[in-house]
């Protein structure tokens, strides 16, 4: 898989997976009477964190190469920090203002391209750090994003998606 598909992958990741976690979090919510926010997963900032530390370890990164790799990590962690900022306030507003379908879509749509300005800064800073990396370490690099995007796509199936379609456990209640 290409660097490019990779991260297209992470970035539909990122913008989806806040609207699901809202999404059943609210179904699930109702029904039990719990605090919503742990529905919504682990904080972003530390799965990420965790996640460029074992990068970096993996890697095994040359002096020459760490400039690179601090420029992308900034990247990554004010992304994460962001989405975990715009995922808590986007929560606490949809549950202060109930809004319509088209105001909570344009929130929706809002939301995403903030989420694409940052995907994209953070995709600049990966081409530039992969463009260093040794064909190894490029294999490396593209194994542990791939790794990262099947974890991403099995936390969206346990958060009530699969293959993109809602499941039974998640569809709303029609009776």
């Amino acid at each position: 898989m290409s660097l490019r598909n990779t991260l297209l992958a992470f970035s539909l990741a990122a913008i989806t997976l806040p609207g699901i976690a809202m999404a059943d979090s609210a179904s699930t919510d109702t029904q039990a009477g719990t605090s919503p926010m742990h529905h919504m997963g682990p904080d972003m900032t530390e799965m990420m964190h965790k996640h460029l530390d074992h990068l970096k370890t993996d890697l095994h990164l040359t002096d020459a190469q760490q400039a690179a790799w601090q420029t992308f990590a900034d990247q990554a962690m004010d992304s994460a920090r962001q989405a975990e900022k715009e995922r808590k306030e986007m929560w606490q507003h949809h549950q202060e203002n109930m809004t319509n379908a088209p105001a909570h879509m344009q929130d929706m749509a809002d939301h995403m391209a903030e989420r694409a300005r940052m995907m994209s800064k953070t995709a600049s800073a990966a081409k530039n750090l992969y463009a260093q990396l040794s064909p190894e370490q490029q294999q490396t690099f593209d194994h542990d994003m791939a790794e990262q995007r099947r974890h991403m796509m099995k936390r969206m199936r346990i958060m009530g998606m699969h293959d993109g379609q809602p499941n039974d456990r998640s569809a709303p209640n029609m009776q």
